[in-house]
């Protein structure tokens, strides 16, 4: 019967064309792609992170486990559990997520004991992840694992957790996965029990919108709750008042007031209860429960359900969800308490509730004093009002700065939307502070600046994060990722915002205050939504730049191997790419190979990528072959400004800094002016660093040119090494071991037309030193230098081996 069932499972999928509905046993499905789905992951990933990505793919797994143990109970209805658990899998195979295998299962529903092992063939999940992120060292198949634990706990009514032990992501041959009741897992799985847990640590731009309008608009209402309530001195309708002012302020559905009772001491209390138009009114004797406490302790009370008895809430039973209460300050005394319960909707009362209840109780505290003083006719009276008058103003000018605050914003995005870019935004920042403002990137480089060049106002970052004096404030920046100010000499200080996006700091915006000027809030304000904006528009960039670069770099790789579809395109082309290959340009190549005790190789790599990016010069760098592929572009057609020499030169020094015990070399082909022949200067420098290897011509710089009459013979590159070897193989190999110079000493003697006298003068040597060395040189390589044939072999092969050092 089980088997049945379970080949039964293809004839429950039913098509409907006509409706464009697929169904599995009533319940609707649907069919994507693999490689949508993975693309999907992508997203997640890149846009959430790793962690977040994970919790969301187990949760969504985890839905559909369960969904489908509980579609499978009434079609295994009569059979064993086990059949039932086993069903699982089947299913998860029928569905083209994987392949699985069951190799154990054990289960005591009595004693809550679940304990299932097997292995996953051809996990979709393992397969995505590795086309699009390559190797991992933890399991990727969320999804799956999700959707196991979904299915045990659905099975077994109690939480069961799924592990993968092994994935191919991993480089196992199989993944395997292990599924177990919680509490049986330990500290096991606990990275899969907080992913199934919820996350709210990333909000989308338009959620992070919405709450700030909501706040915005919080704030609007306690303004306007504050001139309700400081507007007319009655005591008879401020309670209400303040009341509906409370409840629509933190969006509570019932409300408890409590007054100090100066007529005796009592208390007075108003319920708002639903239902009920008016406040209900009663007298207590004495504080009590959770009125007692803030009271006493003068603090705010936050709970999601009520602890306190009817009795001790005199009556107020109508708390479901959760309480606020705040207490009410006069003169720096407690005159009362307010009560607030059942927020409206899923959520509870939060710390901006806590905050903008207390503010209001401490505007109802003025109002309430202000009324009795004013019934009793009290000569206090007008230093209340001067009070409520300059909170009135605070409040219209905390107003005024919400105002101006949100129309910064929208001008600041208007200008990035428009594509103006950072420098308009910096200008825009300097109009609205009144103060000059610097933009500089994350490693303290300038980007946009409102001063003038003669202008030395502002520090940069770079320099002031060096210095230990301001270390904490470095820390606070680039740590905590907020703004700083920073005391410069007696005069001058500096405002500094950091750029952030997500958890990277990707710049900063500087200000400069002199002659003890402050900044204002609003001009902060404006500062940080610049931030936010400058933030948005170096990531359009970046991304704008990498894509870029990938189709110049794709392009010139073409280039460089000769495979134009046609000469014509090949002459358009460049033009779109940036460049214009109708000047001078010629061809670099860089290998290195590091010593044990050298930087890693593709670290160094790295290195001198970014370094010849950031030139101010036409270049375009390649990774290929184990080597950097240069391709560099002269403005001018004129070899004198020979720019690959002096990027040779450049990248020589930086080399010198990363490679102590291994080797490196810099080759370059010859310099073009054709578009055709790219390839040809390729092949001109992959023939010089062949050279160069072959006669260990190592941690050298060398052209094609320095080839001198043999470059144009055009002879092959394995004749000069085969002839190099058979007239000065020996003295090489001598060199390489014993370093003695001697290449040098007899360089130095043909140089000097063989005079011994000249050449030791040269040289700074004495002329018997130099007789010596050239008896060596003879005796290793049994040459005759006297003899005129085998002299000039000698001088061939060494003009062969001279590099450029």
């Amino acid at each position: 019967m089980v088997q049945e069932e379970l080949l039964s499972f293809p004839g429950m999928f039913k098509f409907e064309p006509e409706t464009g509905v697929i169904t599995f046993r009533g319940n609707r499905m649907l069919v994507f792609q693999a490689d949508a789905l993975g693309q999907l992951r992508e997203e997640l990933i890149l846009t959430l992170g790793e962690d977040i990505a994970r919790g969301v793919l187990l949760r969504f797994g985890y839905r559909c486990g369960y969904a489908d143990v509980t579609s499978m109970r009434t079609l295994f209805d009569g059979s064993t559990d086990a059949d039932l658990m086993l069903a699982g899998p089947k299913l998860h195979t029928y569905q083209g997520l994987v392949h699985v295998i069951n190799e154990e299962l054990k289960f005591d529903r009595g004693k809550g004991h679940f304990f299932m092992k097997g292995l996953w063939q051809n996990s979709f999940e393992a397969q995505q992840h590795l086309k699009l992120f390559g190797p991992t060292k933890e399991g990727v198949c969320w999804i799956l694992t999700g959707y196991a634990s979904g299915y045990a706990s659905g099975f077994m009514g109690r939480d069961a957790v799924c592990v993968e032990t092994k994935c191919v992501a991993m480089g196992d041959p199989n993944c395997a996965y292990e599924i177990r009741n919680v509490e049986n897992w330990g500290q096991l799985a606990d990275k899969e029990k907080e992913c199934f847990k919820p996350s709210l640590t990333a909000k989308s731009l338009q959620k992070v919108l919405e709450e700030e309008r909501e706040q915005i608009e919080q704030w609007r209402a306690l303004n306007e709750a504050t001139v309700i309530l400081n507007s007319q001195l009655d005591t008879v309708n401020l309670p209400q008042k303040f009341i509906d002012s409370a409840k629509r302020l933190v969006g509570a559905e019932e409300a408890l007031l409590t007054l100090k009772n100066d007529k005796s001491n009592g208390l007075i209390i108003y319920k708002d209860i639903v239902g009920q138009e008016e406040l209900v009114r009663e007298i207590a004797d004495r504080p009590r429960g959770a009125i007692e406490i803030i009271f006493q302790r003068g603090t705010v009370i936050n709970r999601d359900q009520s602890h306190f008895s009817a009795e001790e809430l005199y009556g107020f039973t109508n708390i479901k969800k959760n309480l606020l209460g705040v207490p009410l300050f006069a003169n720096g005394r407690v005159i009362g308490a307010l009560l607030m319960a059942n927020k409206r909707g899923d959520g509870a009362f939060d710390e901006n509730d806590q905050e903008l209840l207390t503010i209001l109780g401490s505007q109802m505290g003025i109002a309430l004093e202000n009324s009795r003083l004013y019934e009793q006719v009290d000569e206090k009276l007008k230093d209340k009002a001067d009070e409520l008058e300059r909170v009135n103003n605070i409040l219209s000018e905390q107003h005024k700065i919400l105002q101006k605050s949100l129309e910064i914003h929208k001008q600041l995005t208007d200008l990035a939307l428009s594509g103006q870019g950072i420098e308009a935004i910096c200008s825009t920042l300097a109009e609205i502070t009144g103060n000059p403002i610097q933009v500089e990137d994350h490693g303290g480089r300038l980007i946009a600046t409102s001063l003038s060049v003669d202008d030395n106002w502002v520090l940069g970052t770079k320099k002031i994060l060096e210095q230990k004096t301001y270390a904490q404030q470095a820390k606070v920046l680039l740590d905590e990722k907020k703004p700083v100010e920073i005391q410069i000499g007696k005069s001058h200080k500096q405002y500094i915002v950091p750029v952030v996006a997500g958890k990277q700091v990707l710049g900063f915006i500087i200000t400069a205050l002199v002659d003890k000027k402050k900044l204002r809030r609003l001009d902060q304000v404006a500062m940080e939504h610049g931030a936010t904006v400058i933030a948005l528009e170096m990531l359009r960039l970046k991304a704008s730049f990498e894509y870029s670069q990938r189709v110049k770099e794709n392009f010139v790789e073409e280039l460089l191997l000769g495979n134009l579809e046609s000469l014509e395109l090949a002459r358009h082309h460049p033009g779109q790419m940036g460049f214009d290959l109708q000047n001078l340009f010629q061809v670099m190549l860089v290998e290195v190979d590091p010593g044990l005790k050298d930087t890693n190789k593709q670290n160094i790599y790295r290195h001198l990528r970014e370094l010849v990016n950031n030139l101010d010069v036409n270049y375009v760098v390649i990774s290929k072959n184990n080597q950097l592929i240069i391709l560099v572009i002269q403005e001018e057609k004129c070899k004198e400004c020979n720019e690959a020499a002096k990027l040779a030169e450049i990248l020589k020094s930086e080399l010198l800094k990363f490679i102590n015990e291994g080797r490196w070399w810099i080759a370059l082909g010859l310099a073009y002016d054709k578009i055709e022949e790219v390839n040809q200067a390729y092949l001109k420098a992959i023939n010089t660093l062949e050279i160069m290897k072959a006669l260990r011509q190592d941690n050298m710089i060398n052209d094609f040119e320095s080839l001198g009459v043999f470059s144009l013979l055009e002879i092959n590159p394995k004749r000069f090494i085969q002839f190099v070897n058979r007239v000065l193989g020996p003295l090489l190999e001598y060199e390489q071991k014993h370093r003695a110079q001697l290449i040098d000493t007899l360089c130095l003697y043909y140089d000097n037309n063989s005079n011994i006298l000249k050449a030791a003068r040269s040289g700074y040597l004495n002329s018997s030193t130099l007789k010596y060395r050239l008896r060596r040189i003879q005796e290793i390589t049994e040459l005759d230098l006297k003899d005129p044939e085998v002299s000039l072999q000698v001088q061939l092969a060494l003009k062969l081996i001279k590099g450029k050092h």
